[in-house]
């Protein structure tokens, strides 16, 4: 079979799917891991402003 040079780009040009980095991290969480703030932005856990409010909280800015 021949393949595109373009192939290894992934699912866009249609050679397979590609597990984004939200699905990757959610998985991690599913499995006891304990995401970081911005990767609890990237699943969609929490949003920027959150997480920015928290940092400004705790370090006593606010």
């Amino acid at each position: 079979a021949r393949t595109s040079k373009d192939a290894w780009r992934g699912a866009a040009h249609g050679y397979g799917a590609r597990v984004g980095s939200a699905v990757y991290l959610r998985w991690l969480a599913s499995n006891d891991y304990p995401l970081a703030a911005v990767e609890e932005i990237i699943t969609g856990t929490t949003d920027s402003e959150t997480v920015y409010s928290e940092y400004l909280s705790d370090a006593g800015k606010q």
